[in-house]
């Protein structure tokens, strides 16, 4: 579906408004250009090999960039994994301090800046939306459909339960950077 694709994009990275439409016309371009690139360059002798070449090439090039915005994806994913854990350690420590949640955000996102710019950015778009008046709970639940990981997911599920139950939230993001530690390990 569309919904879904335009989410893995925007999961790679690919933020644009015309990123979906980018990525469709590189799909259809790659599937036309390659087989014509393709007899030009090979001759093929018979009208076999010709429909053959051209069937196959056609493929690789439908297919190839949906390969290369599922690898990248997944570098992206795996970047923002590897700076979470000490994200939530940082965003413990301004709570604790006694900084308010969305200050908090914007201070982490700026000390990740030099070191994770992916997660930074993600956080400094959860203070963003926050402070454009989109609930917090919504915010989150944005921050967990543009990263696409489950431990995201499980934050934003800790998060909630916290608010919704009067929990401390610094104390619930603790216990839940020991756990995204202990997967990892």
């Amino acid at each position: 579906s569309r919904l879904g694709l335009r989410r893995e994009l925007v999961q790679a990275g690919w933020r644009g408004s015309r990123a979906l439409e980018r990525y469709l016309a590189a799909r259809a371009s790659l599937a036309l250009a390659l087989p014509l690139a393709a007899y030009v360059l090979a001759r093929p002798a018979t009208l076999l090999v010709a429909l053959s070449l051209s069937l196959s090439t056609a493929a690789f090039g439908y297919y190839l960039p949906m390969v290369w915005m599922r690898a990248q994806r997944a570098d992206r994913q795996a970047r923002l994994l590897k700076a979470f854990p000490n994200a939530l350690d940082m965003l413990v420590s301004c709570l604790e301090a006694g900084l308010g949640l969305d200050p908090s955000l914007r201070r982490v996102a700026r000390e990740l800046e030099p070191s994770a710019p992916e997660l930074a950015g993600e956080l400094q778009t959860v203070f963003d939306e926050s402070a454009a008046g989109i609930p917090r709970i919504s915010t989150l639940r944005h921050l967990d459909e543009r990263t696409g990981l489950s431990e995201f997911s499980s934050l934003v599920n800790v998060m909630a339960d916290a608010e919704r139950y009067g929990a401390s939230i610094a104390a619930s993001i603790r216990s839940h950077a020991q756990l995204v530690r202990r997967r990892r390990a």
